[in-house]
């Protein structure tokens, strides 16, 4: 094991793109290639990009602006980073909240659900107030987790929803990613701290810091567009920030990881060889489990 050197300077933007630009250009170079496996399920790029414009495209419809924040409600997977990516292709921050903060009311809780070591979770009202008190008036979910949300004012984005893309929005000019030094100076996403000190805060994080550590770890993991990487994190979790756009600003394929996967460290293990995983990042107190 090798300890990797201090990256005392941080690689320009090229051309002063953004993270999506670099996402979308791996999107013209490789369209077939995979991006995301969940499961039995596959997207390649394009896939991925014509879920992403459709998100977007509701989004546009409920009035969301360039620098207003939105709520990212989601299982991991697929749609998480559906979430995510339409958000910045509006100019949007996204605000991922923890399903287990926002339980459906009418939901009985899975007795065998495995518990995510990442979280502590805090009563709904106090999740949901946070977020509103962040300006919050839309959330991005799966149509069947909307229901979580009634009991608020917000319009509910589906992150699930199948169109034609060609048919449904013929003739309707989407707004390219917003590119520029101007554009990097926007708010990307608002994670909320552990709370393990008090209240939980609220951490902005500028495109343009974002943008540079992807591009930073793509130089240093020196990833390629044949790794297949781990999906891990929560969304909640700024390491998965760093586990889906390094990964796709590369060109490279995203892996989601389920709850069978970390059952024990041995079932990981064979999981890596079975999905041909070739980059994982785990948390300490998992990797150090025997």
């Amino acid at each position: 094991m090798s300890a990797l050197p201090y990256p005392h300077e941080l690689p320009a933007v090229a051309g002063d793109g953004t993270l999506v630009d670099a996402i979308w250009a791996q999107v013209a170079a490789r369209p077939l290639a995979p991006a995301v496996v969940d499961g039995g399920r596959e997207w390649n790029y394009r896939q991925l990009r014509e879920r992403v414009d459709t998100v977007a495209g509701q989004l546009l419809d409920t009035g969301v602006c360039r620098g207003d924040a939105v709520g990212l409600c989601a299982p991991r997977g697929r749609e998480t980073v559906v979430g995510m990516l339409a958000a910045l292709v509006v100019g949007a921050a996204f605000l991922p909240l923890d399903p287990h903060e926002v339980p459906d009311p009418h939901e009985v809780p899975d007795p065998h659900e495995v518990p995510d070591p990442h979280q502590v979770p805090a009563p709904p009202s106090q999740a949901l107030a946070r977020a509103a008190e962040l300006g919050v008036g839309v959330v991005m979910a799966p149509r069947r987790w909307h229901p979580r949300f009634t009991e608020t004012a917000w319009r509910c984005v589906d992150l699930d929803r199948e169109v034609d893309l060609d048919r449904e929005w013929a003739g309707r000019s989407f707004p390219p990613p917003a590119g520029g030094p101007e554009a990097l100076r926007d708010i990307a996403c608002v994670l909320m701290t552990s709370g393990s000190t008090g209240r939980p805060k609220p951490v902005a994080i500028p495109s343009a810091a974002l943008c540079h550590v992807i591009t930073a770890l793509v130089d240093v993991y020196e990833l390629r567009p044949d790794d297949r990487v781990l999906q891990f994190a929560p969304a909640t979790a700024d390491v998965s920030l760093e586990e889906i756009f390094t990964t796709l600003a590369a060109g490279a394929t995203v892996v989601v990881r389920d709850d069978d996967m970390i059952s024990s460290p041995a079932r990981l293990l064979a999981c890596v060889a079975e999905l041909g995983l070739t980059v994982l990042s785990l948390p300490t107190a998992f990797s150090s489990q025997r």
